[in-house]
């Protein structure tokens, strides 16, 4: 059976911080899903914050080698493509298929 989601306090010892990081990615989600397109805007903007905080935490908090040593620069150039597709659709429409 899988487990629920938020996880119970007594599943976690972080989950006030859990709490303050969801309250506040919610709030920029949902800013950023009024400039979406409205079909799926909220899950869109989801995806482009979860995306996010993953290249953050891999850079910062585990210090992952070839995100941490890569220039803001080129991770902007590499995501770029992967968060207009997320945000706007892709350009191909064998891709949403």
């Amino acid at each position: 059976m899988p487990r629920p989601w938020p996880p119970s306090a007594q599943c976690s010892p972080h989950t006030e911080t859990a709490d303050t990081v969801r309250t506040a990615m919610t709030e920029r989600q949902r800013q950023a899903a009024r400039h979406l397109d409205p079909d799926d805007a909220d899950l869109r903007a989801g995806l482009i914050g979860a995306l996010t905080i993953g290249v953050v935490i891999s850079r910062h908090l585990l210090g992952l080698d070839a995100v941490r040593d890569a220039t803001p620069a080129r991770i902007i150039e590499l995501l770029r493509p992967a968060v207009h597709d997320i945000a706007h659709g892709a350009a191909d429409d064998e891709l949403r298929a």
